[in-house]
């Protein structure tokens, strides 16, 4: 980690941390829950459902990691032009 992503971190207060670690462990569950049914049952993982949600929960596979990992580079961004 950097020096100012450390800095900000530290300004942030305690439940905006716990808030931050929850949140992108749910992302982090929902991509192997995502990426395991489609492991076990292929495309048809979700055939129940209609093909725009079918698209949609198999995109999950790539959107949900990609999620935290936007948000922690727009943040190390903010941080480091922060003047706090």
């Amino acid at each position: 980690m950097t020096d100012c992503i450390r800095r900000r971190w530290r300004t942030l207060p305690p439940w905006t941390r716990v808030l931050l670690v929850v949140a992108i462990g749910g992302f982090l569950e929902g991509t192997g829950a995502h990426a395991l049914d489609l492991a076990r049952h292929g495309l048809g993982a979700y055939s129940s459902f209609a093909p725009p949600l079918q698209v949609f929960f198999s995109a999950l596979v790539v959107l949900a990691p990609w999620s935290p990992s936007c948000c922690c580079t727009h943040a190390r961004r903010a941080s480091c032009s922060a003047p706090w």
